[in-house]
């Protein structure tokens, strides 16, 4: 696991499991493979821009202003890792 990886498990666990946990606000569950096939494919990039901006019902930096780019781009990096790793 990268240091990357490592640096986004944490934020995750602290800032973004209560979603991405339990589907509130249809957030895609962790560790689901049909749920992040079709995200993942469209690239880091473009989940690095809906993790900014927000997208659906998910809030800009998930409701976690305090969270820089590369937090969020760590975040996603743990989140992909779980999804290939499963």
């Amino acid at each position: 696991m990268s240091d990357e990886v490592k640096a986004g498990e944490k934020l995750f666990w602290d800032r973004c499991h209560q979603c991405h946990e339990s589907g509130l606000r249809n957030a895609p569950l962790i560790g689901n493979k049909k749920m992040w096939k079709s995200r993942i494919a469209k690239g880091e990039e473009v989940l690095l821009q809906h993790a900014i901006h927000g997208i659906n019902k998910m809030p800009p930096r998930g409701n976690n202003p305090d969270l820089s780019d590369e937090d969020l781009h760590n975040i996603i990096r743990y989140m992909i890792f779980v999804v290939e790793d499963a």
